[in-house]
């Protein structure tokens, strides 16, 4: 890869695949698979933590089969996770962060929310979604 490492660029194919099980696999999130013409899908999908290995290739493959990304990264990275596919990103150390993720996210068909792991975000946001009873989000209290 131009511009990395062997020992940083080693890491490209465990989180790719790492985002293709999660995203994709029957037993995980069993989504849709990215096409080389992609549709929009009318659905929205936050991925908690986009600039990291696992995220940025998550985000990609996401808009790749045309579903929104909605996000979360350090304001330095945000231009490079628009760059990646994602419509909306927003401060992951922001108070307020949890109620703006879920202002993005109304008018909209949530199709997931993946939680990065080990580093709850202000407001210990663990889980937004849609079922039958309606929207839900919920926060650790």
């Amino acid at each position: 890869m131009p511009g990395r490492s062997q020992e940083n660029a080693a890491v490209l194919p465990l989180a790719l695949s790492t985002a293709a099980c999660g995203l994709f696999q029957k037993d995980h999130l069993a989504l849709q698979y990215p096409c080389s013409a992609p549709n929009p899908t009318g659905m929205t999908l936050s991925h908690l933590g986009g600039s990291t290995s696992v995220g940025s290739n998550a985000i990609q493959l996401a808009a790749a089969v045309g579903y929104e990304v909605i996000t979360t990264a350090s304001p330095r990275n945000f231009n490079y996770i628009k760059k990646l596919g994602a419509s909306q990103v927003f401060d992951h150390n922001d108070k307020t962060v949890v109620e703006d993720i879920i202002e993005a996210f109304k008018g909209k068909t949530i199709a997931r929310v993946i939680q990065r792991p080990f580093r709850p975000l202000p407001g210990e946001l663990l889980a937004c979604g849609v079922s039958a009873m309606g929207r839900w989000c919920y926060k650790r209290s």
